[in-house]
């Protein structure tokens, strides 16, 4: 039975299970095939689909949240994106570049942006540290592609609605560490600068 995109999301923000698993039997097949059909593994499939269950979640929690297409065109689009980033950094972490061929080319060359990535992580690292135990916990088992039901057990959640809501809150609080970080605003302005 077909579920319409204003009653799934109804059932989203209230955490119903026919409605979660509506989305497992007919979204994670379309990611799974886009996955596959790059080069991706079943693994690889899970995790893009719990990132972008997880994105999708938090959006739709959002009182602004306005959906313009359909769920799953919306729901495809944050998997494709999740997945090109995936494919990027793999692919960037095994093409090499001769440094010396790119130090006159001004700002917009590999090296700046090879550094500037490298400060962004360095930052993202000292605000990660700085986060609540519980937090930092949360967001390492998660990123470690943990099974999310998993990650529940090991931190004594009781309850699945309010382990995202946990997860969320973490998310969002190292953002806006991050985004408050005098150093992190001045590569974003230099950025800027240079586009």
């Amino acid at each position: 039975m077909a579920i319409k995109d204003k009653d799934l999301i109804i059932g989203i923000k209230n955490g119903n299970m026919v409605a979660i698993r509506h989305l497992n039997r007919c979204f994670f097949p379309k990611i799974r095939h886009l996955v596959f059909k790059n080069n991706g593994t079943l693994e690889d499939a899970q995790d893009v689909y719990q990132e972008t269950i997880f994105a999708v979640f938090v959006n739709i929690m959002n009182p602004e949240f306005k959906l313009t297409c359909s769920l799953m065109t919306y729901f495809y689009s944050i998997a494709r994106n999740q997945w090109k980033l995936r494919l990027r950094e793999r692919k960037y972490k095994t093409v090499e570049f001769d440094e010396n061929k790119y130090i006159d080319e001004g700002d917009n060359n590999p090296i700046v942006w090879e550094f500037n990535k490298h400060r962004k992580y360095q930052i993202y690292k000292k605000h990660f540290e700085n986060l609540e135990e519980r937090c930092r916990k949360m967001l390492e088992l998660c990123n470690d592609g943990m099974d999310f039901k998993k990650v529940i057990r090991i931190l004594k959640i009781r309850s699945g609605n309010y382990a995202y809501k946990v997860k969320h809150l973490c998310m969002q609080k190292l953002i806006e560490m991050i985004e408050n970080d005098p150093e992190y605003k001045s590569i974003i302005s230099e950025e800027d600068e240079n586009e």
